[in-house]
């Protein structure tokens, strides 16, 4: 059963009807992202409305349920700008927040967890908690904004959010290459390490296949033109210009082509080994590489995913599994095993947000 609350209060009661009950609640947000279930689905699709957009303080407040394209056509209209481009479409705030997920744009102005001034999340037992502000971030002890966002839900729900914004870019170029392997890499670390782009992107491909660079380049427009020579001459390449805003949806919309999708930690020095390690054991499917992750996109089983996992562990680089159907999640889990002392601290911190732990319905905190 889906519910469509509407407001905080109302989340409220439903959340303390199901410990009563003894219900297990998983969160639909609008659909499109993760799989539910449980005895009860929350969907936010009727708290989606942009409650303030205060364009002199850069400040923006909305319902978990708005969408980032809603956002993001608003913002435009007004000359401003979040610099969130996380992956999966048309997605709602809160799906985005609860799942930590970033995308390019995070390599230069941080993840979704930095773009926050503050929320508003309902605690398994119903408890109604807001964090951090609407205008300026001045934590005094514990951040629990930071502490939901990544959370994946086993905390609280989220009902509402507030931004820090940026006035819009004057330009925003988007140029495409595909060179052969090595030279791809080498340009993907050249600009990745002098720090001049917006975003820089790279499909490693595989076998024979050409990978490909995608440069992003936002700011005034001189900046934009100093840094796009820069590049163009820096590289005997032909260098495609992409219309921003189609490519980069079409970007985040095409994880939502494949049935799972995971990232892991990566560095300059070692992406190159882990998109080696994704094409021996996680053949099905297409990797890109940022700067502090890569993103997988594609087809596996449990058994794949789980040696993929134990490989990445040995060198220490954790693997996050974002999407995937229940069958294979609630096997491999988000975040796979937990030391006995990290397990032991998220075992009290759900204590306190999610006594009688209905939230989730599982799938988060598995041991492989």
């Amino acid at each position: 059963m889906t519910l469509h609350p509407t407001s905080p209060d109302e989340l409220a009661l439903i959340l303390r009807d199901a410990v009563r009950e003894d219900k297990k609640v998983s969160v639909a947000g609008t659909g499109n992202w993760s799989p539910t279930e449980g005895d009860l689905a929350i969907s936010t699709d009727r708290m989606a409305s942009i409650t303030e957009l205060a364009d002199r303080d850069l400040t923006m407040s909305v319902e978990a349920g708005a969408t980032m394209d809603t956002l993001h056509r608003r913002l435009a209209a007004v000359g401003l700008w979040l610099p969130c481009d996380s992956p999966g479409g048309d997605r709602s705030v809160g799906s985005i927040i609860a799942t930590g997920t970033s995308g390019p744009l995070a390599d230069s102005f941080g993840p979704i967890r930095d773009q926050l001034l503050g929320l508003t999340f309902v605690t398994g037992n119903g408890r109604v908690i807001t964090a951090g502000g609407k205008v300026m971030k001045n934590v005094a002890g514990f951040d629990m904004t930071r502490l939901v966002c990544g959370s994946f839900g086993t905390l609280g729900i989220i009902t509402d959010a507030h931004f820090r914004l940026r006035p819009k870019p004057q330009a925003d170029c988007t140029l495409t290459a595909r060179p052969h392997h090595d030279t791809a890499w080498d340009i993907w670390r050249t600009v990745t390490q002098s720090r001049t782009s917006s975003a820089c992107l790279l499909n490693p491909g595989s076998g024979k296949d050409k990978a490909q660079v995608t440069v992003r380049f936002t700011g005034s427009v001189n900046a934009v033109q100093s840094r796009r020579v820069e590049l163009e001459e820096a590289n005997n390449l032909d260098w495609r210009e992409e219309e921003s805003g189609g490519y980069w949806g079409d970007h985040s919309r095409a994880v939502l082509a494949n049935p799972i999708s995971l990232t892991t930690g990566s560095s300059v020095s070692t992406a190159n080994a882990v998109t080696t390690a994704i094409d021996d054991l996680l053949p099905r499917g297409s990797a890109w590489v940022q700067r502090n992750l890569v993103r997988w996109a594609g087809a596996a089983s449990v058994k794949e995913l789980q040696i993929f996992r134990r490989t990445m562990s040995e060198s220490g680089t954790p693997v996050t599994v974002e999407r995937a159907p229940w069958g294979i999640l609630k096997e491999v889990g988000v975040f796979g095993h937990l030391s006995p002392e990290t397990r032991a601290v998220t075992e009290r911190l759900h204590d306190s947000f999610d006594p009688n732990k209905i939230l989730t319905a599982g799938g988060v905190f598995v041991t492989d």
